[in-house]
């Protein structure tokens, strides 16, 4: 919402904590008093006498001076980032990210007891009760950030709503659709939690599961120690830890300067041509066997990096990897970077530092499911009497 209206900016300054309101005008205060003084020191070294001691004392005036400007500008964005800009970022890392996800989120969840021991917070608009009812079949959508909806604020604008609306209404309410992903929920996260529901006597009759090429990274010995560190690397001096502007400065420089973050893309693209794909192939494998022996059928829908998606899109060659591997197990798959690449010139990203789909890339994909695989499914369920 950079340019958004006077009544969000009102909204967004009503979110703000307490602690933040006090220390930005206690900021506010002491840059006020602070200038009005440096103004008063101008005032009196010019009124007093022509000597090399004036000279040095002026210089050093004009150089606070200078200083207080350039604070009065970091206020300036300080307001701004806090009271008008209300968007997310790709790893979700600064504090205006965090807000929007407070925000548009969280009220949103909902949590899913599986066991007394496990449970799964999840975005969707109804409760994922353990059974379907009378005579219905239960699709879940499942995976990371992507089915998560990172970025879109309403539920209904994801491709897993869009294609599940679709769905039940063309069953007549015989198929029911959910979303259960998890932001930075990979291959693993999702067989960990089908194998969950599936002792805990939960109904699930099909899984579409998105499969994010960034899901190989965790097949990578060793990977998840960057984030590890990323964490560490939090700011805790107040101005850059409690701010908004700041904080964003912080992190923007922070994640420029790693090289695992500017040559990200093309190591993720090395790992699908080495051993992390040996491994997560064997994964993929076990999930899909984890379904078949309970009658669960399991499709794979392949998201492409929407931030170079075009004619020269480098990727091409790992889609082609993941869908032959699929075909030759008979594991139904659609691959999305072809629905995608019609509509890149459109902007498919949540923002520009947000890499995520946005509303726009969900509605193209949810129809492509539609299209793809709803009369597979109508086909699973007797006709209507």
């Amino acid at each position: 919402m950079e340019h958004g209206s006077l009544f969000a900016a009102r909204a967004l300054l009503l979110d703000l904590s307490a602690a933040w309101l006090a220390g930005f005008g206690a900021w506010c205060a002491a840059w006020a008093t602070s200038g009005y003084g440096l103004l008063w020191l101008r005032r009196r070294v010019r009124r007093s006498p022509q000597t090399p001691g004036r000279t040095v004392r002026s210089r050093a005036v004009n150089f606070g001076l200078s200083c207080w400007i350039v604070a009065g500008l970091l206020t300036a964005f300080e307001f701004y980032f806090a009271a008008a800009v209300d968007r997310t970022d790709s790893m979700n890392i600064t504090n205006v990210s965090q807000r929007w996800f407070k925000r548009h989120i969280e009220p949103q969840l909902k949590d899913l007891v599986i066991t007394s021991s496990v449970v799964r917070r999840y975005r969707d608009p109804r409760e994922i009760t353990r059974t379907a009812g009378p005579g219905q079949r239960r699709l879940l959508f499942m995976g990371d950030s992507f089915t998560f909806g990172h970025g879109v604020p309403r539920m209904e604008d994801r491709f897993s709503d869009v294609a599940g609306r679709a769905l039940e209404r063309a069953s007549q309410d015989r198929w029911i659709c959910a979303n259960l992903s998890h932001p930075g929920g990979d291959l693993f996260w999702v067989e960990e939690t089908l194998q969950k529901l599936f002792s805990g006597g939960y109904q699930v009759d099909a899984v579409v599961y998105t499969l994010c090429l960034n899901d190989i990274e965790f097949f990578k010995p060793g990977q998840q120690r960057f984030y590890d560190e990323l964490e560490s690397q939090k700011p805790r001096f107040f101005l850059i830890r409690d701010t908004y502007f700041l904080n964003n400065v912080y992190f923007r420089s922070r994640l420029f300067t790693r090289p695992e973050i500017r040559d990200y893309f093309a190591y993720v693209h090395d790992y699908y041509h080495g051993p992390p794909w040996e491994g997560m192939s064997r994964e993929l494998a076990r999930m899909h066997r984890l379904c078949s022996v309970r009658g669960v059928e399991l499709r794979v829908a392949v998201f492409p990096f929407l931030h170079n998606l075009g004619s020269d899109y480098p990727f091409d060659d790992v889609h082609q990897l993941i869908v032959d591997f699929c075909r030759a197990r008979d594991l139904p798959v659609l691959d999305l970077a072809p629905v995608l690449k019609p509509h890149a010139g459109e902007g498919l990203t949540v923002n520009p530092f947000d890499a995520h789909p946005n509303e726009r890339a969900h509605h193209i994909v949810g129809e492509a499911i539609r299209d793809a695989w709803e009369r597979d499914f109508l086909s699973r369920i007797e006709p209507a009497p």
